[in-house]
């Protein structure tokens, strides 16, 4: 669903799609179709639009009227599968660099106080992935990174990447 604008917001004040909205990851998926309307239709589609998917709930669990930070203004930046579990390494990145600076001029001033991420690849290793080396930078830029570190299953030891970034805050 992209007719319709459901961003920005006084509550969701910028955002892009690093993805589109068919990729899916697989060997045979469509290519990566970024584009500047981060809303998804991962989630059902209703009568005024989309309902959006994972990363839209745990928004409302953190900014939501009934969240635990109902004042905090939000980025939508999405980088995952509307229509899988998939989430693009490229994507990610891109992300990561947006949410350092939404409006790409070069200057971080304008960067998100935090970014969260429920994902995460599961027994991941800080050298494992570029994603974590993303998670430094920001740090270093003076963003705090919280990640899923639960996502694996109900069994032990199970963290992953980005949560093990050693500057990471990992949740199970």
């Amino acid at each position: 669903y992209k007719g319709k604008k459901l961003f920005p917001t006084a509550k969701v004040i910028g955002g892009y799609d690093f993805v589109g909205e068919a990729w899916d990851g697989t060997a045979t998926t469509p290519p990566l179709a970024p584009d500047p309307d981060p809303i998804d239709c991962g989630g059902a589609v209703v009568k005024d639009g989309c309902t959006g998917g994972h990363g839209t709930h745990v928004a409302d669990i953190i900014a939501g009227a009934q969240g635990v930070a109902p004042g905090a203004t939000l980025l939508a930046i999405k980088v995952c599968s509307a229509v899988a579990t998939s989430c693009s390494g490229i994507a990610l990145l891109q992300g990561m660099d947006f949410a350092l600076d939404p409006n790409r001029d070069g200057v971080t001033t304008d960067r998100a106080d935090i970014i969260n991420m429920s994902l995460g690849a599961d027994y991941g290793q800080p050298g494992d992935d570029d994603l974590v080396a993303a998670v430094e930078s920001a740090t270093a830029a003076g963003v705090l990174t919280v990640a899923s570190a639960g996502n694996g299953s109900d069994k032990p030891y199970i963290a992953g990447t980005p949560a093990s970034a050693p500057t990471a805050l990992s949740v199970a």
